[in-house]
């Protein structure tokens, strides 16, 4: 009798609840997914507004740059906290050319913008470009050996269990 009142009050309960299961988790995942990568590309433009329209200062463009460094980086080093890594779907050395090919892709993309924009190339220009992508690639390597600090503290933690 009350094992028949327990089972259901937890059907009741369970009406009310919105239940959380694994497609709505992918779905609330891949709307993310799409917010960050709008959120980054929005950070892009305003870049290249205040860059060649309004020719603004860099000072005014530090939480853009921001932005575009920590976002991603941030996402990795939380990844690796929370012990969801993703060491095995891609090689190091993949992962390494990967990361150069986006960086020429990037580079030449900027490079293309400023000629159409400017219709001329400066040394500033490239010195600018290339000092991003200095910072972006020391803060990622940083990240890295704090990922990879991280991902042995997790693999000690469940060798231990």
């Amino acid at each position: 009798m009350k094992e028949q009142r327990v089972k259901k009050k937890t059907a009741e309960r369970m009406k009310d609840e919105i239940v959380m299961d694994e497609r709505i988790k992918e779905g609330y995942r891949k709307i993310y997914t799409e917010l960050l990568r709008l959120i980054v590309l929005a950070d892009v433009v305003s870049l290249l507004v205040k860059e060649f329209v309004l020719k603004a200062d860099w000072h005014t463009m530090i939480t853009e740059f921001a932005v575009l460094i920590f976002a991603p980086v941030y996402l990795m080093v939380r990844q690796n906290m929370l012990g969801i890594h993703a060491e095995g779907v891609m090689s190091q050395g993949k992962r390494r050319r990967k990361l150069w090919v986006m960086m020429a892709v990037s580079f030449a993309c900027y490079m293309a913008a400023v000629l159409v924009i400017k219709k001329s190339l400066e040394v500033s220009d490239v010195a600018g470009a290339l000092s991003f992508i200095a910072v972006w690639l020391f803060i990622y390597w940083g990240a890295e050996k704090i990922n990879l600090y991280f991902y042995k503290r997790k693999m000690r933690q469940y060798e231990d269990e």
